[in-house]
């Protein structure tokens, strides 16, 4: 019988000092948080983390300031909030000693900004060795825009995928949600956690130079490697797939599904499906290549079978007969998906007399699974409890 699990987390005993704001780096954070990590949100004195006020504002302060939003909940749960000035010496004096106990550091400021604080990878290797520094920024941390501040809009303009996003006959298209800032989040937990690993056998820390510029690239994956070996620049194709497919979506009698075809004889099961079988052996239709040369055609064609159908009788079918489909959903409709349920990727997360609900951390472990153990804190929210336990520091004396 094996070890009975404590529920701590594979990464218990991990200590993050997370310096950074708005998405990319507390999202980064925050996956290592709920596996186990025990991070330390540092929020300048004041408002905090500008994402406090960013979003559906779900908490305000006395005098009406915002203090907690649906943007700052998605990426700052299962951490402590340690306020601090930056312009005064005992605060910066107290970052360097929380970093001298820390095994990473998460920041996202313009290269040489922490310098001036001396809290900087150089000056905080100095005091510990062991020290994981992973630095998030607009362009890395050399090149000639290191210096310049960026947001995810502005690096999917830049890296090419805006380029290729939306239909072929209309303007570039951003993505609906912020994939460039989300892509460099998980970047930068996997080079956190690769150099822990490597910590392991050389007992020293490292940076880790996550640039999301550099990962809006890398995001175009097979469409850029596809570039670089043709070297045509490829276009906008709307929702069609880049082959023969089909790959598109289909409008039903109530509602969009997305509808994939193209290996084997899946497009056969289609025409089947839809009691167009010869369309299957038509010439312009019969080969992949012939497809995709003309799949305006062919998309035209099967839209006049699918609006014809609900979509749960179709998907139903296309299911039995292992066609890759799925309905076109809003939101509400893939949280409330029986797939999501099933899966439980809402967490409902206790929070006093009303419960906070939270989307799920994806990464599944069959015996140390992530947990959820801290709401998203409140501005300053569990500093005396880090003080104590990271530097043994008593109880604050009462105000007079």
């Amino acid at each position: 019988m094996g070890d009975q699990y404590d529920g701590a987390g594979p990464l218990a005993g991990v200590r993050v000092l997370d310096l950074s704001r708005v998405l990319a780096g507390p999202l980064a954070a925050q996956i290592l948080a709920d596996l186990g990590a025990d991070v330390v949100k540092v929020e300048r004195k004041g408002a905090g983390d500008p994402s406090r006020a960013m979003g559906a504002i779900t908490a305000r302060d006395s005098a009406g300031a915002a203090v907690q939003s649906s943007f700052f909940d998605a990426c700052n749960r299962n951490k402590r909030s340690l306020l601090v000035d930056f312009g005064a010496a005992a605060d910066r004096a107290l970052l360097r000693d929380l970093a001298a106990q820390a095994d990473v550091l998460i920041e996202n400021y313009i290269p040489g900004t922490l310098a001036q604080y001396e809290l900087d990878y150089a000056s905080l290797s100095a005091l510990n060795p062991r020290l994981v520094y992973c630095s998030v920024t607009g362009y890395g941390q050399d090149g000639p825009r290191r210096a310049q501040p960026g947001f995810d809009p502005v690096f999917q303009a830049e890296s090419g995928i805006m380029s290729v996003t939306g239909e072929a006959d209309g303007r570039p298209l951003k993505s609906g949600v912020y994939v460039v800032d989300e892509f460099g989040a998980f970047n930068a937990a996997v080079g956190v956690l690769a150099a822990l690993y490597e910590r392991a056998a050389s007992g020293r820390g490292q940076q880790v130079d996550i640039g999301l510029f550099d990962c809006g690239v890398a995001a175009l994956a097979t469409v850029g490697q596809t570039y670089l070996q043709t070297g045509v620049n490829p276009g906008r194709h709307g929702n069609a797939g880049l082959s023969g497919g089909p790959s598109d979506t289909f409008e039903c009698c109530d509602g969009p599904i997305l509808l994939m075809g193209g290996i084997g004889d899946q497009f056969a099961r289609i025409c089947r499906i839809l009691g167009v079988p010869d369309l299957a052996s038509d010439p312009r239709f019969a080969t992949s290549a012939s497809r995709y040369d003309n799949r305006r055609a062919l998309r035209e064609r099967l839209q006049a079978e699918t609006a014809k159908w609900t979509r749960d009788d179709l998907l139903a079918e296309l299911a039995a007969a292992s066609v890759p489909s799925g309905s076109v959903n809003t939101v509400a409709d893939a949280f409330a998906d029986t797939q999501s349920v099933a899966r439980g990727l809402v967490v409902e997360m206790a929070a006093g007399a009303s419960p906070k609900k939270t989307i799920a951390n994806p990464v599944r472990l069959s015996r140390t699974p992530a947990a959820y153990r801290r709401v998203p804190p409140a501005l300053g929210e569990g500093c005396d409890e880090v003080l104590r336990e990271w530097l043994g520091a008593g109880e604050p004396e009462p105000e007079a």
